[in-house]
């Protein structure tokens, strides 16, 4: 049986030309994708680490919303 996978995201092109454009920066197609291909580890590495801080978060408020039940 195939484990679930949750939370996955992928970038596009188009994401990096709309973020270029919010920040007033008129970049084409091919800076865009040489952008994704030049980063793409670092991207990853810190979706991860990302991922990591926020699964940890919500890890620790579950074990206090524990806590104080156990307390009650």
């Amino acid at each position: 049986m195939a484990r679930k996978v949750f939370a996955t995201i992928s970038w596009t092109v188009e994401d990096v030309l709309d973020k270029a454009e919010y920040l007033d920066m008129e970049i084409d197609k091919k800076v865009a994708l040489k952008t994704l291909i030049q980063h793409e580890n670092s991207i990853m590495d810190a979706m991860v680490a990302a991922g990591w801080e926020i699964i940890e978060m919500y890890l620790l408020e579950q074990e206090d919303e524990q806590e104080c039940t156990s307390e009650a």
